[in-house]
């Protein structure tokens, strides 16, 4: 049976495959373009330094006071899934604001 990390990694991988082909109808280059955008998104690093900065005060205090030790590659696991997650709401938010506007159609008035 594969550990928690690898379950956690294998969800990642899905949510990020998923995501990327479900919000990207393009050609194999313009879904590359886009993660690659994702990746230097300066969004994500905003979203994700928070997250980990709470993940770091909380796991040395949950083991030097509850004695609660919690295994890094299931953190690391967990990690991945919310860095995969967080890759598709960008790409979702790029495939939304791409979209052309159309010009609101009047009748002339003679």
């Amino acid at each position: 049976m594969e550990s928690w990390a690898e379950l956690y990694t294998n969800m990642a991988h899905i949510i990020l495959i998923a995501g990327t082909f479900f919000y990207s109808r393009k050609l194999y280059q313009e879904v590359i373009a886009r993660l690659l955008l994702a990746l230097l998104s300066p969004v994500l690093l905003f979203l994700a330094v928070p997250f980990l900065m709470i993940a770091g005060l909380i796991i040395p205090t949950l083991e030097d006071f509850a004695g609660i030790v919690l295994p890094k590659e299931e953190i690391y696991g967990l990690l991945n899934i919310f860095s995969a997650v967080m890759l598709v709401l960008i790409l979702r938010h790029y495939d939304k604001t791409e979209k052309p506007v159309e010009p609101e159609k009047t009748t002339p008035s003679y």
